[in-house]
């Protein structure tokens, strides 16, 4: 049960990026001219652990089949990373259109992100709505 539990766990990087590969090629992107953007890099939430991360073997696997990373985590030194895992990332900062979002937080850092969110759309629609005369 142990080694089947291994095994599994150690393919879900493959399984999520030919998902990912799926799905663009799906919607006539080709691996070259696709630009991945993955939120969310570190092995737990709000810390700066990178090992053991599936993110990276994610991010690895992308790189081999010349799709481009953008990453974000405020946690993670992605200078450090690239280093480290031989990773090219570009910063998610930069200006350009992504094909693909993998969205890899824990689910209370999504819930927290998903209200943050929510609040800006209802302040913005209060406001829109103060400024339009009735």
């Amino acid at each position: 049960l142990l080694s089947s539990s291994r095994k599994v766990n150690e393919s879900i990087s493959s399984f999520i990026v030919d998902n990912i590969v799926e799905k663009l090629r799906n919607k006539g992107i080709s691996e070259e001219k696709a630009k991945v953007q993955i939120l969310g890099i570190t092995f737990k939430e709000n810390v700066n652990d990178i090992r053991n991360s599936k993110v990276i073997d994610i991010m690895k696997e992308l790189n081999k089949r010349n799709i481009k990373v953008y990453a974000r985590d405020p946690y993670a030194d992605m200078k450090n990373v690239e280093e480290e895992y031989k990773i090219s990332i570009i910063q998610a900062k930069e200006k350009s259109k992504k094909t693909g979002n993998l969205i890899a937080i824990g689910i209370y850092r999504l819930k927290y992100l998903l209200y943050i969110f929510f609040l800006l759309i209802h302040q913005l629609l209060i406001s829109r709505q103060r400024a339009d005369p009735a």
